[in-house]
């Protein structure tokens, strides 16, 4: 954990974040929700086609994308009552998500993003946070989100998949993701100071904390602004195959300088069969 606050190549992430709100909140117009885009980052671009209700997706300048889900409306009966089945621990059965839930829809959006991109990131705040932790953990995709709404029966659960993630919550105490401390080793949290004015545990919780300064609008690709080009990571099973690789080229290594040391560099032995021999 640090204090020194977001990382700047993590800013997109946070803007990804805040578009999957004003999209909502917007009634999905795309035009307004690109205008916006553009103010924060230059030469990434909404998909029209992808981005809904639940969220949006972005293309960067090199044709890679990110997947950015919504947080709760607290007008909405439907995201409240996500919000209630992820405190009690009910949003998912036997790692799978509960049919027409948010986390359903969540996993629709990503696989329609995964056939048409490359390489994609997710990301959300809050409840959006929530289902990007989920879809990155099953999928083994990089998840980077904010302040997440997390239930005691998901800290505790065994046999969860491994994260990648990495979580932002604010130094002051959110009620909402107070939790998320308790992630231990499974993911990579930084906690930052509250820039936010709002005095209630909201001021804490506000995805305004993560967001870049107007200094450095718009982020993008001018030199004097530091956007970095996204290294996405490799499917989970190719990772795992290049691990495989290397490991075995490191034993091969060692059994060329000492292959009398290690029982991995010795050779069954072949059992001899003797022709002649007779009954």
């Amino acid at each position: 954990m640090n204090a020194d606050g977001v990382k700047e190549e993590d800013y997109e992430y946070s803007v990804a974040s805040e578009l999957a709100y004003n999209h909502y909140y917007n009634n999905l117009n795309n035009e307004k929700t690109q205008e916006l885009l553009d103010n924060y980052m230059e030469g990434y671009n909404i998909d029209t086609q992808l981005s809904n209700d639940m969220g949006v997706v972005i293309e960067r300048p090199d044709g890679t994308a990110i997947v950015s889900y919504r947080g709760t409306d607290p007008t909405n009966i439907y995201d409240l009552t996500s919000d209630a089945l992820i405190a009690l621990g009910y949003n998912k059965e036997e790692g799978r998500a509960i049919p027409g839930s948010r986390f359903d829809r969540a996993e629709q959006l990503y696989q329609s993003a995964n056939d048409k991109y490359p390489f994609l990131d997710v990301t959300g705040h809050s409840l959006g946070a929530n289902l990007a932790d989920y879809v990155g953990r099953k999928y083994g995709e990089n998840a980077t989100v904010f302040n997440p709404g997390v239930s005691p029966v998901e800290i505790t659960a065994e046999g969860k998949p491994k994260s990648l993630t990495r979580i932002y919550t604010t130094d002051t105490f959110d009620l909402v993701s107070q939790i998320s401390n308790l992630y231990g080793d499974e993911v990579q949290h930084f906690i930052i100071p509250q820039t936010d004015p709002t005095r209630s545990f909201l001021g804490s919780h506000n995805l305004s904390n993560f967001l870049p300064p107007q200094s450095i609008l718009p982020l993008g690709l001018r030199e004097t602004i530091i956007a970095p080009q996204v290294q996405p990571l490799l499917p989970q099973k190719e990772r795992n195959r290049i691990q495989d690789q290397q490991l075995e080229q490191y034993k091969q290594s060692l059994c060329l300088t000492n292959p009398d040391e290690y029982n991995f560099c010795k050779k069954p032995k072949i059992k001899k069969i003797d022709l002649n021999y007779k009954k």
